[in-house]
């Protein structure tokens, strides 16, 4: 296959995908979501939900791709590396990296789909690799739905009155008992999962140094950099429970390949739900129509 056919390509897969939506969302589109679904597909009306013209993102499928093969080579280094003594440094950094990575799965699958349906709508990340300060990376970046939808508006909103120190420690204390009692549900083991909840305690004293430090004053470069290793230095607090959960769906030691796959399918999955559910809530939605592109491909047949 030559270059030249690869946009002829794109353009045969997107108006076959648009016809996959059509069969999928239209029959919901005519009966309009309740509001309460409404509201949780835009973050508790938050962010707006907007129609524009659709189009094969090979960029975002490629971050994808991307994304999944960075995945799978720090896998490979936490299942060849010992977890213990020095070489729990690697493990961790690994981990990280899985971390990082599959949230870029997670954005780039959101970029991918509302582009190809032609919609603007919020996302759950937001390349939190991308953070300028640790506050950007937890309201902006990182699993934005949870803080919208659960700790801003139950936890810090209330409090915040009385203080922004007061609301920021008490909506972290909350994200430290829900990551705490899904660690022990998972393991059984409350020592392991009281370190998991110890990375979310920390958080708002970062939060309150980079206030005092002025990051969001710095150049993007030293402010990803202080990011980046402000998270790296207590990683290991969530990563080393996260590594011990997935664990026994990792499989063998020479396996990277299935589990590379059932994350990006997750990711895959998540992503289309959300993307459905936005589609329907999208004001009058019409699957949209690609002009010249249905015309061209009517054509290559």
């Amino acid at each position: 296959m030559g270059i030249a056919s690869i946009p002829r390509l794109a353009d045969v897969l997107h108006v076959l995908s648009l016809r996959y939506f059509r069969i999928v969302v239209v029959r919901s589109a005519n009966r309009r979501l309740p509001k309460t679904a409404g509201i949780l597909f835009t973050w508790m009306g938050t962010q707006k939900i907007k129609r524009r013209a659709g189009s094969f993102d090979i960029a975002s499928l490629l971050r994808l791709i991307t994304a999944a093969v960075i995945f799978a080579a720090a896998l490979a280094c936490v299942k060849m590396v010992s977890a213990a003594d020095f070489w729990l440094v690697a493990r961790w950094l690994a981990g990280g990296i899985m971390v990082f990575a599959f949230a870029e799965m997670i954005t780039a699958g959101h970029d991918f789909l509302t582009t190809l349906v032609g919609i603007s709508a919020p996302a759950l990340m937001r390349s939190p690799f991308l953070s300028t300060s640790v506050g950007e990376f937890w309201t902006r970046r990182w699993n934005v739905a949870a803080s919208a939808l659960g700790f801003r508006p139950l936890f810090f909103a209330p409090l915040a009155r009385r203080g922004i120190v007061l609301a920021l420690f008490a909506a972290f204390f909350a994200s430290a008992v829900a990551h705490v009692l899904v660690a022990y549900m998972a393991m059984g083991q409350w020592k392991i999962s009281l370190v998991c909840g110890a990375f979310f305690l920390v958080q708002p004293v970062l939060i309150l140094a980079e206030r005092r430090m002025n990051v969001r004053h710095w150049p993007t470069a030293a402010a990803r950099v202080w990011t980046l290793s402000a998270l790296a230095v207590i990683s290991p607090l969530l990563v080393e429970p996260g590594l011990q959960i997935i664990a026994p769906s990792l499989g063998a030691t020479d396996n990277v390949l299935l589990p590379t796959i059932a994350t990006l399918g997750f990711a895959i999955i998540v992503n289309v739900f959300f993307s459905v559910g936005q589609l329907v809530s999208c004001p009058r939605f019409t699957p949209p129509t690609t002009g010249w592109r249905q015309r061209r491909v009517r054509g290559l047949g």
